[in-house]
């Protein structure tokens, strides 16, 4: 070693290349610190890539959401343009027959779904969703009864539970056309969701006769184009 020292001393060429040797060795070599430092970067980038696949995945699977959240009695529009997609929904906000709310985001939702920006062919069906939101054990019922006489059984036989959504667990049910012109044309509704009684005001039946004409129309989401 003290003669292979010498002789690098003696020799500059020598001395260089062994510099060059040991700098390399150093540079390639990775500290303690800096795997550590890949590590970190390495798992916020995997949860960032999770959440993000998360939220495209919601986007599609929830009921639709535009800002700010829509009121009772709103129809809203949202074209999704990745699955080239018209929603157009009514939101009821639920209320006993006494006036009272119901638990903190329990609702119910009419939503016409159609390919591209105008529906292909007349519309057949609807969905109906009754969302849960803060109500403790809810039960899967749907009924409407119209002016007092004609029961209306909506829920699915032979569901046993709710679906977990995104933003609350739900009751979806799919309703013909016809089914709801009756609701349209009621003059009294009331009925049962998820376990609570529930009757809709003038102007919530108001806002499904409206919902009702843009679903018969050749141009539910208003589009200009």
């Amino acid at each position: 070693m003290r003669r292979s020292a010498t002789r690098a001393r003696d020799c500059p060429a020598a001395a260089a290349r062994q510099l060059r040797s040991t700098n390399r060795w150093k540079l390639s070599r990775p500290t303690r610190e800096d795997t550590s430092s890949d590590k970190t970067v390495s798992e916020h980038f995997a949860i960032t890539t999770f959440w993000i696949a998360c939220a495209l995945c919601s986007a599609r699977t929830a009921p639709g959401q535009a800002l700010p959240p829509p009121g009772d009695g709103d129809i809203r529009v949202l074209y999704w343009e990745l699955t080239q997609q018209t929603d157009v929904w009514l939101t009821l906000e639920l209320r006993t027959p006494e006036g009272k709310a119901q638990p903190t985001g329990m609702n119910m939702t009419f939503t016409l779904q159609f390919p591209g920006k105008r529906p292909p062919h007349p519309v057949e069906e609807i969905e109906v969703r009754v969302n849960a939101g803060f109500l403790w054990a809810p039960r899967v019922q749907l009924r409407f009864v119209l002016n007092g006489r004609d029961r209306l059984e909506m829920a699915p036989p032979g569901m046993v539970s709710l679906v977990t959504g995104s933003v609350s667990d739900y009751l979806p049910v799919t309703i013909s056309v016809e089914t709801l012109a009756q609701l349209a044309r009621a003059k009294h509704i009331e009925g049962n969701a998820l376990g609570l009684e529930f009757e809709l005001t003038d102007f919530q039946r108001h806002a499904i006769r409206t919902f009702y004409e843009r679903v018969l129309s050749d141009n539910p989401a208003r589009f200009s184009q």
